[in-house]
């Protein structure tokens, strides 16, 4: 996307904002958020959906409630929620659809899945795509999370390719093109994380804004109840079988990539029972300043453009990684999470997997009991040759309220219970 375009997509979403805050003025709302409003904008086999599921209904009544209903929050901010919800609604009717027409869908064979679940930036998308490149894994990649009915591997795969990546490059624009970039790319051709399916249930546990930071709001979102977050991972099941469904899962093994936020680990393991999980542990300082970086970056879209929400990132960050960081002691205290017959948990840490990634990756499987085959150790080589680590400016913990001392003392726990050694 050339500079021309960018600037114009910045300009316009000041301007819109600008005119949404003036009419707010007098009482006049451009974008009004609710179940009601939702559905005059979708299908009606999709708003049958949503209409027939009080989870979703819940869901979404919160976060309009702490988010996107706020007038505090930008116009442009309410406008791109919409147009997303209504995607996700719009791809539940496919994939319900494409079910219904081929049941045998469901017999797609998802033997022995290997997820990442780990903190945010900790290395997983470097890792994931460094296995990607061993045909033995199917990795799901951006495009095909994001649109998979019909399922991949069809005549229309570019042209869904092209509106991914379109998508991603309008994000992009907003989000600041040099920076996120830099930071975190997001390739349509590239793994990413399962996340996106998640959303689908209309589940959304990353909080771009400080208004999702209530209590009430993340207490709702964290401890939903064993009914629903079964829901969850068994439509995560389903959702990946109809997209794996040409890709001759008999003699390939599922790869997938979650942050510790996005996971409830025994419904998870209930609907995935012979899965094991690689878990990568950073220094606590070094995380948090990359993890407020991309936060920062993600959440311009939520904002308004010269609102740089600094201290609320900070804010933000800190509230997900002393939750996710004692959700992964928890599980790893909870002797019937493990396996009986091999490693459920394989630990390695960033710097290992920075320095020595081979070398990693030979430890990793090892303990999945994958056999290293020369043609990927290869493949794997020929990648790292070419691999540029992601770089972005130097973070500096004040702009964000924060301070190593702070940190350390948050994540005292996680670190001393994984081994982690601090970097200072």
């Amino acid at each position: 996307m050339n500079k021309v375009l960018r600037f114009f997509i910045i300009l316009w979403k000041i301007a819109f904002d600008l005119l949404s805050d003036l009419l707010a003025y007098f009482k006049v709302n451009l974008i009004t958020l609710n179940i009601k409003t939702l559905c005059s904008n979708i299908s009606k086999e999709a708003s049958s959906d949503l209409l027939s599921n009080d989870y979703l209904i819940e869901n979404l009544n919160y976060l309009f409630k702490y988010n996107t209903d706020r007038i505090e929050n930008p116009c442009s901010s309410r406008l791109f929620a919409k147009i997303w919800i209504s995607g996700l609604l719009e791809q539940r009717a496919r994939v319900k659809n494409y079910i219904m027409a081929n049941p045998s869908v469901r017999k797609v064979p998802l033997n022995r899945p290997v997820f990442i679940i780990t903190l945010i930036r900790t290395g997983s998308t470097f890792l994931h795509c460094l296995l990607e490149n061993d045909h033995r894994w199917k990795c799901p990649k951006l495009w095909e999370l994001e649109d998979f009915a019909p399922p991949p591997g069809d005549k229309n795969d570019q042209v869904r390719i092209k509106r991914c990546q379109l998508k991603w490059e309008f994000a992009a624009a907003i989000m600041g093109w040099d920076e996120i970039k830099r930071t975190h790319n997001f390739d349509p051709e590239k793994p990413e994380d399962f996340l996106l399916l998640y959303h689908m249930d209309m589940k959304f546990p990353i909080p771009m804004n400080n208004t999702m930071l209530s209590k009430e709001y993340t207490n709702f979102i964290r401890n939903r109840n064993k009914k629903v977050t079964k829901i969850y991972d068994e439509n995560l099941k389903t959702n990946l079988q109809v997209l794996c469904k040409n890709s001759d899962m008999i003699n390939r093994r599922l790869m997938g990539m979650l942050h510790v936020s996005s996971a409830n680990l025994e419904t998870l393991l209930e609907t995935f029972p012979d899965a094991q999980i690689i878990t990568i542990h950073r220094d606590s300082v070094s995380l948090v300043k990359s993890a407020c970086t991309l936060h920062h970056l993600n959440s311009k879209s939520c904002h308004r453009y010269f609102n740089d929400d600094k201290l609320g990132t900070g804010m933000r960050i800190m509230d997900i990684l002393n939750h996710d960081s004692k959700k992964l002691v928890e599980w790893r205290m909870n002797a019937s999470l493990y396996h009986k017959e091999y490693p459920r948990f394989v630990d390695i840490y960033f710097d290992d997997l920075v320095k020595q990634p081979m070398e990693t990756v030979n430890y990793i499987y090892q303990h999945l009991g994958m056999d290293m085959i020369p043609e990927v150790w290869q493949a794997m080589s020929n990648y790292l040759a070419t691999h540029k680590n992601s770089k972005s400016n130097p973070t500096v913990l004040g702009e964000y309220g924060l301070s190593e001392s702070n940190i350390k003392q948050t994540l005292r726990t996680y670190s001393e219970f994984f081994k982690v050694k601090d970097k200072c």
